[in-house]
């Protein structure tokens, strides 16, 4: 896990060793994001109707250039999650909050791909003995994912895009047989400033 770690560092920090003149970029475009999903599980028993699990998930995020290729940011999460399970519905709410920072590794003129990674608070935890997420106060989470922009409108200050993407979050915290949170995201994104 270290060395996964380590590599994403580097990847996303390649531009302090190759990039130059870029402090034109730094805190010149801002990006404002949202995103809802929706996630579902009828369960895979037996007897169908014993089990059920849905979880809407909003995301927003604000971001800023660091350089052309680099953005940091804020991001918070609100889940609601909804369990049916042995005839007794148990009903959650869960928030995430954190820092986040994204490295462009493509940039097209339609698209940019970016790979990204946050750390994160939580109230959440999951693990393989429950199943189901749980609260637990004080959760942080190491949050690891890509995503891909894709422009709906580009003008010369700013734009709107589409976002796809996903991120992984993996608890840092010592939890007998924890599990990660998958979050999958179906987004808009406006950014203005220097693009």
């Amino acid at each position: 896990m270290k060395n996964i770690l380590f590599v994403w560092f580097i990847i996303l920090n390649f531009n302090v060793f190759t990039q130059k003149n870029e402090d034109t970029y730094f805190l010149k475009s801002f990006k404002v994001g949202s995103s809802l999903t929706y996630i579902w599980d009828d369960g895979n028993y037996s007897v169908p109707g014993l089990y059920r699990y849905n979880e809407y998930t909003y995301n927003f995020n604000v971001e800023t250039s660091l350089d052309k290729k680099t953005r940091i940011g804020f991001q918070l999460l609100s889940i609601y999650a909804n369990t049916f399970k042995g005839g007794l519905t148990t009903k959650n709410n869960f928030l995430f909050y954190g820092m986040l920072l994204k490295r462009v590794l493509i940039t097209k003129r339609i698209y940019n791909f970016y790979i990204e990674t946050s750390v994160n608070r939580s109230n959440m935890a999951s693990d393989f003995i429950k199943e189901e997420p749980y609260t637990r106060d004080n959760t942080y989470h190491l949050g690891l994912g890509g995503s891909v922009d894709f422009y709906l409108l580009r003008k010369k200050y700013h734009t709107l895009s589409l976002e796809l993407g996903f991120y992984n979050y993996i608890i840092l915290n010592k939890i007998v047989a924890k599990t990660n949170f998958t979050q999958y995201i179906v987004g808009l994104n406006y950014r203005f400033g220097k693009i």
